[in-house]
């Protein structure tokens, strides 16, 4: 028991009393109330807490549901990375990026045996589902003629559709359509537009290419700053097409200060990327001490690479290596046969020499053709008397129409009707590599 006031006259009284005995006022009932509201307030919030874990245990469970939901789907419909099972299903399936994947796989032989035809075919499938860059791609077997026959028309169509949609690669592809009248007019600004379009959205090649055509002024003003600028975007990437260029830039000095070593740092990065200019300039460097310490050996070194990589200037600089000791034994067979597969490559000097080209006043089908294709040797020399030697050495000089004050030269000659002489003297800049030495050689032979 417990006594409590009367809250009327603030008499002590029992707590079990219902009314006040001094001044008869009820005690239970207010007290009871009291307590009750009491009671009440303090239920309250108790009601409300007790509701609120509830509710975070609801949503909780609802998120762990949904996010269960989410990473079921993306991994039920995530394409595989790589060739297999998984990915063929799901190309067959229907699924675009499992095609454009799987076309990819053919196209560069990972995981499955490379297959142009198989690539063309899934790259359509793709292309058709939507795929832009399955539509980039069958723009590019179209253009080169890659699984499926050459049509220019075709591959600019579907070029173009992923290009408008943003695609780099196909923005890139559709300049060198441009440049090259594939499909569409010659139009050097197109291409420009567009390979300007993917070297903005960080295409390397297209930006070391971009720089090309501001350094050429190919389809925009010529500007070596802005050549320098997106070349060096793309060396930041490690492009070697953009070392290659920005070397040239520092080689020659053009918009940026003249630095041959710079230019010799960046030939040497694109030349170990298997750049056949740049392992050729690196050469060309290290052969005459530009930006190095002049090296025969390693140019010799960099000249192989290049030339094994089918680039014409690399092989007929092997041939001057071969012929005169730089940097490997003279060998004149071996000179001989890279002058040979220059000339088959292209290469204008060696044509000259071999007189795969002739002189415009020289004549062919004489039976002295040979002494302008080849080194003679004492082999061919053999058995023949000094007038023959004469003759033979002067047919290079018939051959370009040299009067002869020589009777018997100049009668012998007169009896074929490919001799047209015109004139006293031919210089000896128009004689070739192979003529000039043979016209010693004879006439060494014929002094003894």
């Amino acid at each position: 028991m417990a006594l409590i006031k009367c809250s009327e006259c603030g008499h002590t009284v029992s707590d079990k009393a219902t009314a006040c005995p001094n001044c008869g006022c009820p005690l239970q009932s207010d007290f009871n109330t009291n307590i009750d509201s009491a009671q009440d307030v303090e239920q309250e919030p108790t009601r409300s807490s007790s509701k609120l874990p509830a509710i975070i245990i609801s949503l909780v469970v609802l998120l762990l549901i949904g996010a269960g939901c989410v990473f079921y789907y993306l991994y039920q419909n995530q394409v595989p990375a790589e060739y297999g099972p998984e990915l063929v299903k799901m190309a067959e399936d229907g699924n675009a990026d499992a095609q454009y994947k799987l076309g990819n796989c053919y196209a560069k032989g990972e995981g499955v045996a490379q297959n142009d035809n198989e690539a063309f075919n899934w790259y359509r499938k793709a292309a058709e589902n939507g795929n832009v860059d399955g539509q980039e791609g069958l723009g590019e077997c179209y253009l080169l003629g890659r699984g499926v026959n050459q049509d220019y028309a075709k591959g600019i169509k579907w070029t173009r559709m992923a290009a408008d949609k943003g695609d780099a690669t196909a923005q890139y592809n559709l300049s060198i359509s441009y440049l090259n009248g594939w499909g569409v007019e010659k139009n050097a600004s197109e291409a420009f537009n567009w390979r300007k379009k993917a070297a903005e959205q960080g295409l390397a090649i297209a930006q070391a290419l971009l720089g090309r055509m501001y350094y050429d002024g190919l389809g925009t003003t010529k500007d070596y700053n802005e050549a320098v600028k997106w070349l060096q975007k793309a060396v930041d990437q490690g492009n070697a097409d953009g070392q290659f260029f920005l070397a040239y830039c520092f080689y020659y000095g053009q918009g940026v200060n003249q630095d041959k070593v710079e230019a010799v740092k960046l030939f040497r990065k694109a030349a170990e990327q298997n750049l056949a200019e740049a392992q050729l300039d690196l050469g060309y460097c290290y052969r005459d001490g530009e930006g190095v310490a002049e090296d025969h050996y390693e140019a010799f070194k960099w000249f192989s690479k290049a030339a094994d990589n089918g680039d014409a200037d690399a092989m007929f600089a092997l041939a001057v290596c071969y012929e005169n000791g730089m940097g490997v034994e003279t060998d004149r067979a071996a000179a001989y046969g890279w002058l040979q597969l220059a000339a088959q490559y292209g290469n204008e000097k060696a044509k000259e020499i071999l007189g795969v080209q002739s002189h415009k006043e020289a004549v062919t089908g004489t039976p002295y053709d040979y002494l302008s294709s080849r080194f003679l040797t004492e082999a061919d020399l053999d058995g023949k008397t000094p007038s023959e030697l004469k003759v033979m050495r002067n047919s290079l000089f018939a051959r370009r129409g040299k009067y002869f004050s020589d009777q018997a030269l100049d009668q012998h000659f007169r009896s074929f009707d490919w001799y047209k002489p015109y004139r006293m003297n031919v210089p000896i800049d128009e004689f070739t590599q192979f003529e000039r030495y043979n016209i010693d050689f004879i006439k060494n032979a014929e002094q003894r």
